[in-house]
């Protein structure tokens, strides 16, 4: 039966070559050319996006003092703006057009922008990937930041578990205004156990206001988790 599905999966690849879904040249999901249009941004405070540059031997993207009681996070890290290319079309192609073969690549990614900036997360640290509702889930067949955390935490040496779940379904944050968003994500989320982890690093592919982010931290640290940081690919 494995060997079928190597030789469908090599048939398959014959006729529907895998292409860029930046610029459509065949041969991988992201060329090496569109790779490099991608322009990363140095870590910034989570809520007043200012540079949140290494001091003192303290991480890059730490939450500057005057924010830290307006979120759960303390650190933030996410290379792209979700308004520039092709950053927001290898978003898009991930989730609606269902290219899974990005996950990695975004991992990738993510995990040299981290080296770049000398971020190591401490022992204790688990990745823990934002989760869709199981609705959502199954419509789209598999969850995005479930994917993108699988691989960064086989690149980081992090292991990655789905700590939290949706208690509730929730409205897509995109249609929604600011005050709308952290009124939808509110009590949305749920934790199995802490796992005695002391670091959550919560994966996303997107943050926008980020309260889906603040929503999940603020569960976690409940839950008994000391410190919670995100990642996403963009924002």
């Amino acid at each position: 039966m494995k060997f079928l599905s190597r030789v469908q999966v090599f048939a398959l690849d014959l006729l529907f070559p895998e292409s860029c879904v930046s610029c459509a040249s065949e041969g991988t999901p992201l060329c090496s050319s569109c790779e490099n249009l991608l322009t990363s941004i140095p870590p910034t405070c989570i809520v007043c996006k200012k540079f949140s540059p290494e001091k003192n031997h303290a991480l890059a993207g730490k939450t500057c003092p005057p924010c830290r009681g307006k979120t759960a996070i303390s650190h933030f890290f996410s290379p792209f703006s979700y308004q520039s290319k092709p950053a927001s079309t290898i978003i898009h192609s991930l989730k609606y057009k269902r290219i899974r073969s990005l996950a990695p690549v975004m991992a990738k990614i993510l995990g040299n922008y981290l080296l770049r900036f000398r971020i190591f997360a401490p022992a204790g640290a688990v990745l823990v990937p934002i989760p869709l509702h199981p609705r959502r889930e199954r419509e789209r067949g598999f969850n995005q930041s479930e994917l993108i955390a699988r691989d960064l935490g086989v690149i980081l040496n992090i292991p990655s578990r789905s700590l939290l779940s949706r208690s509730r379904p929730t409205h897509p944050q995109t249609s929604l205004g600011i005050d709308a968003r952290r009124t939808n994500v509110e009590r949305a989320f749920s934790a199995h156990t802490s796992e005695g982890y002391k670091l959550a690093i919560l994966i996303d592919d997107v943050k926008t206001t980020g309260a889906t982010l603040d929503e999940a931290a603020r569960v976690l640290k409940k839950a008994g988790i000391e410190q919670v940081w995100a990642i996403t690919f963009a924002h």
